[in-house]
């Protein structure tokens, strides 16, 4: 397994993301946050050296939140993408 499996995902969902995201269509703007979730989900299933740990759930009431990632690796935003909620990326140059 390992990283040809993540390459593969990768490309695959990355392609059909961006294509999904070009059509500007707000009736389905939907299924490009499934996938994100779909690619973020086959990348901790199929990366088993991985290890993930959440902490503070109790803490997490309803509603909007800003979740900041300190960037330990580029695999930090798919892998956030993969933890359920609906997510959107913000980043600075």
């Amino acid at each position: 397994m390992g990283w040809p499996i993540f390459w593969f995902w990768t490309v695959t969902l990355g392609a059909a993301i961006v294509l999904d995201a070009l059509r500007f269509d707000p009736v389905h703007r939907g299924s490009v946050g499934a996938m994100r979730l779909l690619w973020g989900r086959w990348l901790w299933a199929t990366q088993p050296c991985w290890d993930r740990r959440i902490e503070g759930l109790e803490h997490v009431g309803p509603g909007p939140y800003v979740i900041v990632s300190n960037h330990r690796s580029v695999i930090d935003i798919p892998c956030l993408q993969g933890l359920g909620p609906p997510t959107t990326v913000v980043a600075r140059s």
